[in-house]
């Protein structure tokens, strides 16, 4: 792949109301988005030497009155899960995201995704959700859908982050971004190895035609046109 050719990525958050999906990307983008619709920001950077444009979609509240369209979810490329660690119920609420995704069509197997734990720098006792547990999700969810799709998944990576003290926003989205750009790479090689088998396929079934019409055509008929030739 040439490597001056910049990558588009789509990279969305997806979580309950209130477990900080929009102050994440804030600081991600360090700057203000719109709180009061679904919208997005880009961000341009490199990865191994090739030019990326990451666009980070927020759902900005709209995920309360349930009702993210399928354009929030198109031609996703990565997918950000969030929780707060101080939330049970947005821990417990990670399956039905993730029935959400598979609904739309973005399974493990074709779409990267991480898990974030946000808002770590609250006291511990007040975390009701700790690494062990988040870490179990993941192990849970890719031993899960390996059987599904029946082949080796890579592992889910979990990050726990906190706004207030910038602990690992940067490193969770370079990680989701990275996959999700080998990923891209990844499919883009298997369609040009697939179109190539393609033609050599079809160049090969033309050949075959050929030879079939020319042995179908009587003795005598080819003889005809040999001499035709011949005279002519």
């Amino acid at each position: 792949m040439n490597p001056n050719k910049i990558i588009d990525l789509k990279i969305i958050t997806v979580g309950n109301y209130g477990v900080g999906k929009s102050s994440i990307l804030k600081r991600f983008h360090q700057v203000d988005l719109d709180d009061n619709t679904t919208g997005f920001k880009t961000k341009k950077f490199i990865i191994d030497n090739h030019h990326v444009s990451v666009q980070t979609w927020d759902t900005s509240g709209q995920e309360r009155f349930c009702s993210l369209s399928s354009s929030f979810y198109r031609n996703c490329d990565g997918v950000i899960l969030c929780f707060s660690v101080d939330n049970e119920d947005s821990f417990k609420a990670l399956d039905l995201w993730r029935d959400e995704l598979i609904k739309f069509g973005y399974f493990p197997d074709r779409v990267p995704f991480i898990l974030v734990g946000n808002k770590f720098d609250l006291e511990f006792k007040k975390h009701v959700i700790n690494s062990k547990m988040a870490q179990d999700w993941c192990k849970y969810q890719k031993l899960k859908y390996q059987v599904g799709v029946n082949k080796e998944l890579p592992d889910i990576i979990y990050h726990e982050t906190s706004i207030e003290k910038l602990v690992s926003i940067d490193e969770a989205f370079i990680n989701i971004c990275r996959q999700a750009f080998e990923n891209k790479i990844k499919i883009s090689l298997s369609k040009l190895n697939n179109n190539n088998n393609n033609n050599e396929e079809n160049n090969n079934n033309n050949n075959n035609n050929e030879n079939n019409n020319y042995n179908n055509v009587p003795i005598f008929q080819i003889g005809q046109k040999i001499r035709s030739c011949c005279y002519y």
